[in-house]
């Protein structure tokens, strides 16, 4: 499984991803034929459900499942511009932002998100009960069993620092940095992508983590920018209205409801008081995120 590893956000999100001359181009219509999907997959949010109802809408030939070793290399292969997706009207990956400069063709992004106390306790048993969790997360458990930290530790001794140097950087606003890196690339010329890579990461470097207002105020530039591309955002929580959202966006006909569930973990309510809130202090840019999205179901379990 690969990871988005990255915690810290710009202030101004709208600053470092302004759109560039040559930005790929967006469709009026969301049924054109030529068009490119790309579900951007963040860990532990259904997306083994979602990539269920993608099988059933588009027949092997028309989609990319790049999963597992065999599929990460095709995915890098085609972020070094050694390959081509070429005939497809689907691809599914982790670390998307890593194809779209490559595609030349139209495309719109769509994901799912997650509650940040559901979802960090749903990695962090996944990662350390699941001996195929890729070398991303093989590095996270890695660092996890060296120091023999619980989730609480983790938290306990990483909140309001860098992660990145304790290779723990998803269990803090990975939902909102995945978002950040699609909109950087999908604001990026081919020529000027490289020097609004390093503008943004350098913007990532401060060591403190937001306040509620900051963090309010980030995750709205996001969505809005997110909106603005034409891409589509569901809700784990929300899962068959999402996928009630995407088959309207993308005319899909087969719409499946099973959710999968991967992993045997305890739920949310099963955590000390003391352990949610320390995710939630140290994931606000994601927990804003995710209030903003629940706002838009009618149907939403808190």
């Amino acid at each position: 499984m690969a990871l988005h590893c990255c915690r810290y956000l710009p202030d101004n999100i709208h600053a470092a991803l302004a759109p560039e001359p040559h930005s790929p181009p967006m469709i009026d219509s969301p049924h054109a034929a030529d068009q490119l999907l790309v579900f951007a997959h963040i860990p532990k949010t259904a997306g083994t459900s979602l990539l269920g109802v993608i099988r059933k809408n588009y027949p092997f030939w028309k989609r990319e499942m790049l999963y597992g070793p065999k599929g990460e290399a095709r995915r890098d292969a085609i972020a070094q511009g050694e390959m081509q997706l070429r005939n497809v009207n689907c691809v599914c990956c982790h670390h998307a932002q890593k194809i779209l400069r490559r595609l030349s063709r139209p495309y719109r992004v769509f994901t799912l998100l997650r509650h940040p106390v559901e979802l960090n306790i749903s990695l962090y048993h996944y990662l350390m009960s699941n001996a195929s969790a890729g070398e991303d997360g093989k590095t996270v458990v890695d660092s996890i069993g060296e120091q023999r930290w619980s989730l609480e530790d983790i938290y306990r001794n990483v909140a309001g620092k860098d992660p990145r140097p304790f290779n723990l950087g998803p269990f803090f606003n990975m939902q909102s940095k995945a978002l950040c890196n699609v909109l950087r690339v999908a604001n990026a010329s081919e020529t000027g992508h490289q020097a609004g890579h390093a503008a943004l990461l350098a913007n990532c470097q401060a060591q403190q983590p937001a306040t509620p207002e900051q963090a309010a105020r980030l995750a709205q530039q996001l969505l809005e920018l997110w909106e603005q591309h034409g891409f589509v955002i569901g809700l784990t929580e929300a899962y068959e209205e999402s996928v009630d959202l995407f088959a309207r966006a993308f005319g899909w006909n087969k719409k499946p409801i099973l959710h999968e569930r991967v992993g045997n973990r305890p739920r949310g309510q099963q955590i000390s008081d003391a352990t949610k809130q320390l995710i939630l202090e140290s994931n606000q840019v994601d927990l804003a995120l995710w209030e903003l999205v629940a706002s838009k179901f009618k149907r939403i379990q808190h």
